[in-house]
């Protein structure tokens, strides 16, 4: 399931939380997934093929910001 929520971070672009609580290895064979249809399409598109139930949420994540930088100085 971690390979697959780095997959879908990936096309969605969009943080993925996998609350399954599934491990271990799967062989997993996915269709050509829509190209257009945006979060949604995928959304669906996981829904008919895998039988996944992904839910939008919203909460807040860690970030990290760098909100400034100088050049470093010569010893």
């Amino acid at each position: 399931m971690n390979d697959l929520t780095g997959w879908l971070y990936s096309r969605l672009q969009l943080p993925v939380l996998d609350k399954t609580g599934i491990t271990g290895l799967f062989d997993i064979e996915l269709p050509a997934f829509p190209l257009r249809g945006g979060p949604d399409a995928t959304i669906q598109a996981m829904r008919e093929t895998l039988g996944l139930d992904l839910q939008t949420q919203h909460g807040t994540a860690e970030s990290l910001i760098i909100d400034h930088v100088e050049q470093p100085k010569v010893n």
